[in-house]
């Protein structure tokens, strides 16, 4: 019987040593202050017009190396003028977007070409429905979306800026990341994580302390910050993990423009300890 009893004691220790705590996700864990792979902050500035071709690279300096025609994507070019039937001449508001297309040699292909489609047709969407009422026929109105497709990561970031121009330019950015074939993911199925985002709005709330520009945020607050935070649109790959996209005006002054912050993958996951 004591035999029997030792032997329970010793198994009973040896789980307890082996057993990992959790995090859970509702509560993120910041990463440690002493890791290799510390959070990264960069500001995305805002601008007055849309940017000219070549320049993306430039505001995504942290989404990886560029894809082009000898990895199978191509850009294509259209414009639309708005009300329906109008010509240069005559329209109110003109729609004009640079595309992408992936061809024979990108893996995934007519998963990837059938995300930019759907993107496409809520574009148009958003142009007859929300731009086009802007437009009172005085000065030049329209709307420009300009894309680049980036690999990091072993993921694919199809990045766009469209800009709405009324007189004043209003820039929004996003992206679309695609897995090794295709598919569409969220920040939270790229992580791998069920709750995304107060986990790294929690890791912004930490840089955003952390800096020396930290009056300029007010009060903000880990709940203003992950209300914020779009996981569909609103990220990207990045080599040391993902990019997060804070819209202008969301958490600092509207004159600061979109804000990104490189979140490294670990912070992510609860520690074993």
């Amino acid at each position: 019987m004591k035999r029997f009893v030792c032997m329970f004691i010793i198994a009973a220790l040896g789980l307890a040593l082996c057993a990992c705590t959790h995090t859970p996700a509702s509560v993120p864990t910041p990463a440690p202050a002493e890791s290799p792979a510390a959070p990264q902050f960069s500001l995305i500035p805002a601008t007055p017009a849309p940017q000219e071709s070549g320049s993306m690279a430039d505001i995504f300096a942290d989404g990886g190396t560029e894809l082009g025609e000898a990895d199978g994507v191509t850009y294509y070019e259209e414009r639309v003028f708005y009300p329906e039937g109008a010509d240069e001449a005559s329209a109110l508001f003109t729609l004009e977007y640079t595309l992408p297309v992936f061809g024979g040699g990108f893996i995934g292909a007519d998963n990837a070409n059938a995300e930019v489609a759907e993107y496409k047709d809520e574009l148009l969407t958003r142009a007859a429905e929300e731009y086009l009422p802007y437009a009172d026929g005085e000065g030049a109105a329209y709307a420009r979306v300009i894309s680049r497709v980036t690999r990091a990561g072993g993921l694919t970031n199809i990045f766009l800026s469209e800009a709405a121009v009324f007189g004043d330019a209003d820039t929004k950015l996003s992206a679309i990341v695609l897995d090794a074939f295709g598919e569409r993911l969220s920040l939270a199925s790229a992580a791998m994580v069920y709750e995304a985002e107060p986990l790294a709005a929690q890791q912004i709330f930490n840089m955003i302390e952390a800096s020396p520009s930290a009056a300029t945020y007010g009060d903000v607050t880990v709940d203003t910050i992950a209300l914020a935070i779009d996981i569909y649109s609103g990220f990207f790959a990045a080599e040391q993990g993902y990019g997060v996209i804070i819209p202008a005006g969301a958490i600092a002054a509207e004159e600061q423009g979109a804000l990104s912050f490189i979140i490294p993958k670990d912070a992510f996951y609860p520690e074993c300890v």
